[in-house]
């Protein structure tokens, strides 16, 4: 399965879960700073990652307050927010309407 942006990764955020995951660009991007990166063909890496959350009751509190307070970016209301702005900046560089009303002959 393809999944560019990973909901289940901000669903695990949201939730206040301290994030593991495989080092490529776009978790990278989204959650720089408040996630461990691991190369995702390195099975033992992951393993020693996730034991090393497990028993460090303060480190793993700390990364679930991060990707949480994070997670609160990805809104439902503010990824809207952001297509429309996106929209209108489009249309407002349009000199003709994009759409035209078709009349059948």
């Amino acid at each position: 399965m393809y999944e560019p942006f990973g909901l289940a990764v901000l669903e695990a955020a949201d939730a206040g879960c301290p994030l593991v995951l495989s080092d490529i660009p776009t978790f990278r991007e989204l959650w720089g700073g408040v996630a461990a990166f691991v190369d995702p063909m390195n099975a033992d890496a992951f393993a020693e990652t996730i034991s090393l959350v497990v028993s460090d009751d303060f480190a793993r509190a700390e990364m679930g307050r991060r990707a949480q307070k994070r997670a609160r970016r990805f809104t439902v209301e503010t990824m809207a927010g952001k297509m429309a702005a996106i929209y209108r900046g489009l249309a407002e560089g349009c000199s003709t309407p994009v759409l035209r009303n078709r009349v059948a002959a």
